[in-house]
């Protein structure tokens, strides 16, 4: 098969995959996958997606209205009557709730292997993030090291202040809600590294302490060799910094969503045992004053802020929602 055939192939699975979870049809997902022994984990993980989706809509009482799936792909290993290629999935999600239509869009980053079966290709497996449900912790080269200032202006328009901008935020949590600014470290769990770099668009000062365990900080621009703390890439060590009192801008603890603006913060503890494994920012509302929010790991954009649609949630689930007081 040609290169051109396998992407119009791939493009053509994933949009099917994708009406699937539209239409509430699961038995049209299960076409789309080679079973062995009557089953397949990969038609597995989109189970329980389409679960998810199922239950998010039902609680919130909205109503998928139509989708649009764009594929990119990459590299391509092919081996007799396999093919296993890199996508790039970028799905847009129009939803009807309260009367209005609303956008929201999530990217994913696919390694697919498809097989020939009779004349139809098929799913044979399927690997991709979702949300963590693990708190990791990416390190520095070094451990600890000495230095007195961090880098005050790091690329791409994003500049150090004492004033908290929420437009700027904004503007900048969908300028990279599916891209990494070259200008730092990208990590293969990186919602907290984004949701770092959007308050620092915002104003947001580094408290520089030269201490991976303290401090909320960055040095470098973009490089191997870059360094920063827990508290800038680790979203249990972000939640724990906004509750500490350092913070060089105030922020407090709200007990509503609907207290919070543009720019602030949602951290996720996915079981509620204490450890917290997600964070968002907040980029908007609907029309009832509910956030919408943005999100690496998955590059999520006005996704509705309280993740019932992703696999990751629980019954458990707790939430923390931090507002910037300037």
């Amino acid at each position: 098969m040609a290169r051109e055939k396998l992407a119009a192939t791939v493009q053509s699975l994933l949009n099917a995959k994708n009406n699937a979870f539209l239409r509430g049809r699961l038995s049209e997902l299960e076409k789309l996958f080679i079973k062995q022994k009557g089953y397949n984990k990969a038609l597995e993980t989109e189970k329980k997606v389409f679960y998810a989706k199922e239950r998010a809509a039902k609680e919130r009482k909205a109503k998928y209205h139509s989708q649009q799936t764009e594929t990119i792909m990459g590299r391509v290993i092919w081996s007799g009557n396999l093919a296993k290629a890199r996508v790039i999935e970028t799905v847009t999600w129009w939803y009807q709730e309260y009367n209005r239509l609303y956008a929201q869009r999530q990217q994913y980053d696919h390694q697919l292997t498809v097989e020939a079966n009779n004349k139809d290709w098929l799913i044979k497996d399927d690997n991709y993030r979702t949300e963590p449900q693990v708190a990791t912790i990416p390190c520095p080269s070094k451990m600890q090291f000495d230095c007195r200032e961090p880098l005050r202006k790091i690329g791409y328009g994003v500049f150090r202040s004492y004033k908290f901008d929420r437009k700027a935020a904004v503007d900048y949590a969908h300028r990279w809600w599916n891209g990494n600014n070259p200008a730092f470290r990208a990590f293969s769990v990186d919602c907290t590294n984004y949701v770092s770099q959007v308050l620092y668009a915002g104003g947001m000062p580094m408290n520089f302490t030269g201490k991976q365990n303290s401090g909320w900080w960055y040095l470098g621009s973009g490089e191997e060799s870059d360094k920063w703390s827990y508290s800038w890439t680790v979203a249990h060590s972000l939640r724990w910094y906004l509750a500490s009192g350092k913070v060089h801008i105030p922020v407090e603890a709200v007990v509503s969503p609907d207290r919070l603006e543009p720019g602030d913060v949602i951290c996720y503890d996915w079981d509620g045992d204490g450890v917290w494994q997600h964070n968002t920012v907040v980029v908007g509302h609907n029309a009832e004053g509910q956030p919408l929010v943005n999100a690496h790991t998955v590059s999520s954009q006005n996704r509705f802020w309280n993740y019932q649609d992703s696999p990751a949630w629980s019954e458990n689930t707790r939430y923390l929602f931090w507002h910037i007081l300037i």
